[in-house]
């Protein structure tokens, strides 16, 4: 789950996100970049959703 202020986008939280992920696995995962395909980390695409002040989170299933 990710909180933000709302002059960011979905897209642009998305961008900080992976960008941020792949610099951070890959200094300390450096064997990990030679088995990717095409040298991708990520897909192009995302998936966001929002909640509310009254929504169970236990319930909420992370694709993770």
């Amino acid at each position: 789950m990710i909180q933000s202020i709302p002059n960011l986008s979905v897209n642009e939280i998305c961008m900080k996100v992976k960008s941020i992920t792949t610099k951070e696995i890959s200094k300390r995962f450096p064997e990990v970049k030679t088995k990717l395909r095409g040298g991708n980390f990520w897909i192009s695409g995302y998936h966001a959703n929002t909640i509310g002040p009254y929504t169970n989170n236990s319930v909420m299933i992370l694709p993770f």
